[in-house]
């Protein structure tokens, strides 16, 4: 029976399609699963019941009455409306018919095939099927219902073109018990014949077939205790027939595979007994010391392929398990540049440079305005421990930057959308256009017209357009000038000009060249042609000669493409070279270095600043910790530190100096 569920003001059909109608109307629609079984093939049997409840566009039954609706059956499915009588893929439909329906609390009831019966040939086995509803003179009701498992019982009768029956070919029909009547088996002693329990030849023993006499099988699964089940019970499979058989077992008791050489004492399959024998310690790399044993070490032998070390530190000795640079490049850092690194016997250089990114916080002063911060203290930055509103200031007397408070602050108005500017030390003016004295244009160029040009006038700016001379035509577009010239836009020179264009009226002076050949001065006479290069030839310059092309040695090629390929162990180290991979570090203003000879290891450090470091970039210098601080040794005694904090703050605070000396105040 049709069934649905109300949610607010849509109803939901299970099981079903909504078709849009073309008068507003929509219906819902699905098959009653109904079964279908029987020997013999009826009318009934090849039609479908179909019901389906409609609607109008707002949700309500439809009025009672009859109605002609045209069924029909499609191959295809169809998502756009085709207008009546929607015939435009009628190629793809198998069967149609018209019924007068009677629809009644918005409901009817049909049978499809009761007018005009399915044609023998549809078999709803092959492929998808979608039926389509026409009401009246709307169009034909989009998607179409596509077809389910009921319209497929009228094939029940047939098994790919099989139907029920005896004969050859046919579906047999099981009796009593799920049993086939033995009058329908072929029996007897022949070929392909099943021998009855009642044959005569059983009355010899040795006609019966034996068993344990079978020597092989082509089936994969082989089952032992058949309906019996596993706890309790031993299965067991054995070799030969002495009294003491070799066997293997399966023991369901403990659940484990178990094997005996006598069929009397097992031994589970894991538990040994001809496995693999020897003894290792816990963690320790195993490996053969025979067909079935093995052996243990701590750290696996380079002989085995490991390394023979617990650890993978000091492994490898530079200058005598390796080759080339120790130090390949040298990659600059916040606040740190460095070079000459990547060439054997370079000088390699580190100094401190500008900050490029904010690092770091802590601090409150300092002799040069900096501090160490960051994680093990190793970077430098701008103090960073000053109070809300404190800035950096010079103090004279103590001979440090410090933090300190500024009550000066900027003033000034101005209008929404204008450029600002500085009108005084702390005060800000505006203007609509930015003047020129301040680098400006003075000019609004929101409404310039297409191919408008910017144009200096002695004064400022003015906003102009370039105008058509003798000859020249100019087309202002958006954002293009396009400059044409009306004297025409080409010389042919084979009808226009004639001769050869001597070399001092910027010709060559020459009718022909050699092909593939690069071209050369002859002082003032013609220009003239090397000879053609190969592939990957260098052209070369030649004194008091012309310049030829020549092949590199063996030591380096070169390819047409421009690919230099240098030969393997060209150049050798300390052969062909001399000094140390890295001759020297030059320590740096807070930065330390050392080398040493080949194969030693370079040290860089972080030392004490020896002359003072500026920070000219527009950037901060944070310490991002909240356990990092500011300190700075105290002027006399050279015991204590002033270390300079920041509280709990609810929002970043700057910290600004007034334009003066003096000591800072603490509350």
């Amino acid at each position: 029976m049709p069934l649905y569920v109300k949610n607010k003001n849509r109803k939901t059909a299970y099981n079903s399609l909504i078709f849009a109608l073309a008068i507003g109307m929509v219906i819902g629609w699905w098959q009653v699963p109904r079964s279908s079984f029987a020997q013999s093939e009826t009318d009934s049997i090849r039609q479908i019941p179909l019901s389906a409840s409609l609607f109008d566009s707002e949700s309500k039954i439809i009025t009672n009455g009859e109605y002609q609706v045209r069924f029909g059956i499609y191959r295809i499915d169809r998502t756009e409306a085709d207008p009546y009588p929607s015939n435009a893929d009628a190629g793809n439909r198998v069967w149609e018919e018209t019924q007068a329906i009677t629809v009644k609390n918005g409901i009817f009831r049909a049978s499809l095939g009761s007018v005009t019966p399915f044609p023998e040939s549809l078999n709803f086995e092959n492929g998808n099927y979608y039926i389509g509803i026409r009401m009246g003179t709307d169009s034909e009701m989009v998607p179409r219902k596509k077809l389910g498992s009921v319209p497929r019982a009228i094939n029940s009768q047939f098994l790919q073109g099989r139907t029920i029956g005896t004969k050859s070919g046919n579906i047999p029909v099981l009796g009593s018990g799920g049993k086939i009547n033995i009058k329908n088996l072929p029996t007897g002693n022949g070929n392909s014949e099943l021998v009855l329990g009642n044959d005569s030849r059983f009355d010899n023993i040795d006609q019966i077939h034996e068993q344990n006499t079978d020597t092989g099988t082509t089936e994969t699964i082989f089952n032992v205790g058949s309906e019996t089940a596993l706890a309790g019970n031993n299965f067991d499979l054995t070799v030969s027939s002495s009294a003491t058989p070799p066997a293997l077992r399966y023991n369901g008791t403990t659940q484990a595979w178990q094997f005996s050489n006598d069929g009397t004492t097992f031994t589970d399959v894991s538990g040994g007994g001809g496995g693999l024998s020897g003894t290792g310690t816990n963690g320790y790399a195993a490996y053969w010391t025979g067909t079935g044993t093995l052996a243990a070490e701590a750290q696996l032998s380079v002989s085995r392929g490991g390394t023979g070390a617990a650890s993978l530190n000091d492994l490898i000795t530079l200058g005598t398990h390796t080759t080339g640079n120790y130090v390949a490049s040298v990659a600059n850092g916040n606040g740190i540049t460095g070079g000459a690194a990547g060439s054997e016997g370079g000088a390699l250089t580190l100094a401190v440079d500008l900050l490029d990114s904010a690092d770091g916080t802590g601090s409150i002063s300092s002799n040069s305005g900096l501090e160490f911060a960051g994680t093990g203290s190793n970077e430098l930055g701008l103090l960073q421990g000053c109070a809300n509103g404190q800035g950096i200031s010079w103090n004279d007397g103590t001979n440090v930057w410090e933090c300190a408070s500024f009550s000066a602050g900027l003033s000034g108005t101005g209008t929404n959308g204008y450029v600002t500017y500085w009108s005084g030390v702390s005060s800000l003016g505006s203007e609509a256009q930015l003047n020129v004295v301040r680098g400006g244009t003075g000019v609004d160029g929101s409404a310039a017209s297409n191919g408008t040009l910017l144009i200096g006038n002695g004064s400022g700016y003015t906003l102009a357009t370039i105008t058509d001379g003798s000859g020249i035509t100019v087309t202002e577009g958006a954002g293009t000038i396009t400059i044409a010239s009306t004297l025409g836009t080409s010389i042919d020179l084979a009808s226009e000009v004639t001769g050869t264009l001597p070399v001092g009226n910027g010709g060559t002076g020459a009718t022909t060249f050699t092909a593939n050949g690069v071209l050369y001065g002859n002082t003032t006479g013609a220009v003239q042609v090397t000879a053609a290069g190969t592939n990957g030839q260098l052209f070369l310059g030649v004194t008091a000669g012309a310049p030829v092309f020549a092949t590199m040695s063996s030591d380096a090629t070169i390819t047409n493409a421009g690919v230099l390929t240098i030969a393997a162990d060209a150049v050798a180290l300390t052969t062909d070279t001399t000094g140390n991979y890295v001759a020297t570090i030059t320590a740096g203003n807070g930065i330390s270095g050392t080398s040493s000879s080949e194969g030693g290891t370079p040290t860089i450090a972080l030392g004490a600043l020896t002359a003072n470091w500026d920070q000219t970039g527009a950037f901060d210098i944070s310490l991002n910790n909240a356990s990092s601080e500011l300190q700075i040794l105290e002027s006399a005694g050279a015991t204590f530190y002033g270390i300079f904090d920041v509280t709990d703050l609810s929002a970043n605070r700057t910290y600004t100096f007034p334009d003066t000396s003096g000591t800072v105040l603490l509350s």
